[in-house]
């Protein structure tokens, strides 16, 4: 997956904006969906076999127009390639039940076949086909692993489940077992920025190629299966047109994260990059303060102390030598006040567990801070400090304005179970996170495969770095490092967010180049930060 627009779109914004640009380009429809076609022309045969042969499932909307069209370009270009024409309107004319481009591009698809079956003695392979009934379509046996099957059923327009002949050559489609399966700008059946119920017939693609902007179905772990690996293809959009839309998603692109790092002067010195407390670990959880400590001085810190309980002394020294550390009075759990004035931003949580002696802590902790003269002192919270307040939500009240959490997404049920808010479907949990975040004035990470950082200001951030390797216990650790330490050098809370989220990520990126996703490890991914 490679972004190439910030922006993440409705299917109703998408529609606004093709509509800004034939108007304001100016550019007939028929002519941006051949400029859409062509750009899934030229990526299919950037990554297909030289000797695929293509099959193209065409719908009767604009879908299918760019299937068709798609159809005839690869044809032009040598290919091997058949259109399949899912006629499931219910009378004859088919014309008047295709929208005028597919239309248009049925005829000129015709045009072709009959153009280079009269330059040849014999009829050439079939390159169209109008299909009635499903016992007309092959069967998914016939497919082999030199075919790709190219979905043009259904496009971002989808909104209820597919049936009848459509919905039988969905399942069809599912049923094959070596071919490639490529949908265009979204898999057949699936709804665009809604919940899709798991009974609807929707494509398993195993690419999908999607156009200018990501859609926020793309970004559901409940859609990996229907999505597959994905791409956005750029096809020349009005850009002033989708900044017109005034999205409040966004993705995280490199450019961006570049811009946002601050170069160090010649003449800085350790004070100039702050001074970061870290509360972390507990008896058998050392390992999660020095996961977080090297992290945070990886990142970049110019000074850290940690404090831990007694038993993680020596431990934190020798595995983190540069840090300071501080230990409690109790020798197993993080018990007692700490002051935290001196300090330019704060993380709890990593590995703290949940005793008693650590409630209070905490409890006495949040209650200082919210007492300080204001600006408020940065803060992240991570892991079991999550956990403490979940248990305790009237904790929620005293965070300072803008502190960072970092839940994955058992700990985010936890945080939100007090308020019965529905969080059944990832759709509904990223909806619950923009209001807790709203509500509480808080920045939520909720962690995972494109991570998402929520603002109290109503917009979200989606990270395009990071790999499955990264799923291990240990990396959320690094994670609150990290964010500590941007927080520490004086960036803004959402920047410091959204930025370490991307570096960590990238960090996790160039770990599994080494190592592998697999064998890679969390310290691994510290060691790789840049």
């Amino acid at each position: 997956m490679n972004p190439v627009n910030a922006s993440i779109l409705t299917a109703a914004q998408m529609r606004a904006v093709d509509s800004a640009t034939i108007h304001d380009e100016p550019i007939a429809s028929i002519d941006l969906m051949e400029r859409a076609a062509l750009a899934c022309v030229d990526w299919l045969l950037a990554h297909m076999p030289s000797n695929t042969r293509y099959h193209v499932f065409c719908g009767l909307g604009n879908n299918g127009g760019d299937g068709l069209a798609i159809t005839r370009l690869l044809r032009a270009r040598g290919q091997t390639a058949c259109a399949y024409l899912i006629d499931h309107s219910t009378g004859d004319a088919l014309m008047s039940a295709m929208s005028s481009d597919a239309a248009i591009n049925w005829q000129r698809l015709q045009t072709l076949a009959n153009q280079q079956n009269a330059s040849t003695e014999h009829i050439i392979e079939c390159m169209i086909e109008r299909i009635r009934h499903i016992a007309e379509l092959p069967e998914p046996c016939a497919f082999t692993e030199r075919d790709c099957l190219i979905d043009a059923l259904l496009g971002t327009g989808t909104t209820r489940a597919a049936e009848g002949l459509l919905a039988q050559v969905i399942e069809r489609l599912n049923a094959h077992t070596a071919a490639a399966l490529i949908a265009i700008d979204l898999p057949s059946g699936l709804l665009s920025d809604a919940h899709t119920p798991a009974d609807w017939p929707v494509i398993h693609a195993t690419h999908t190629v999607t156009f200018e902007c990501a859609k926020p179905a793309l970004l559901w772990p409940e859609n990996a299966e229907r999505v597959g690996d994905w791409q956005i293809l750029p096809i020349g959009l009005s850009q002033q047109a989708i900044t017109a839309q005034h999205s409040a998603m966004q993705w995280v692109t490199s450019e961006w994260a570049q811009a946002q790092r601050t170069a160090r002067g010649k003449f800085a010195h350790k004070g100039t990059f702050g001074h970061a407390l870290l509360i972390a670990g507990a008896h058998g959880t050392i390992g999660a303060a020095i996961l977080a400590a090297r992290a945070c001085l990886r990142s970049g810190v110019g000074l850290l102390t940690v404090h831990s309980p007694n038993c993680g002394y020596t431990s934190l020294q020798t595995a983190a030598p540069e840090a300071m550390v501080h230990t409690d009075a109790n020798e197993r759990v993080w018990s007692e006040a700490v002051h935290a004035v001196s300090y330019d931003a704060i993380g709890i949580g990593c590995g703290i567990g949940q005793s008693a002696e650590t409630r209070h802590a905490l409890r006495a902790l949040l209650h200082s801070l919210a007492q300080q003269p204001k600006p408020p002192k940065p803060l992240v919270l991570d892991a079991d400090a999550l956990n403490i307040m979940a248990s305790e939500p009237d904790l929620l009240a005293l965070l300072p304005p803008n502190s960072i959490l970092t839940p994955h997404p058992k700990e985010f049920e936890r945080l939100v179970a007090h308020l019965h808010w529905d969080i059944s479907t990832n759709a509904l949990r990223q909806q619950a996170q923009l209001m807790f975040a709203q509500r509480y004035d808080v920045i939520i990470v909720l962690k995972g495969a494109h991570t998402c950082t929520a603002l109290p200001d109503g917009r979200s951030f989606y990270n395009t770095t990071g790999n499955p390797g990264m799923a291990k216990g240990g990396s959320g650790d690094a994670l609150t490092g990290v964010i500590l330490a941007h927080l520490a050098q004086g960036y803004a809370p959402d920047i410091a967010a959204i930025l370490s989220v991307y570096l960590h990520g990238a960090a996790g990126d160039r770990a599994a180049e080494l190592f592998g996703q697999t064998a890679m490890l969390p310290s691994d991914l510290i060691a790789c930060l840049r």
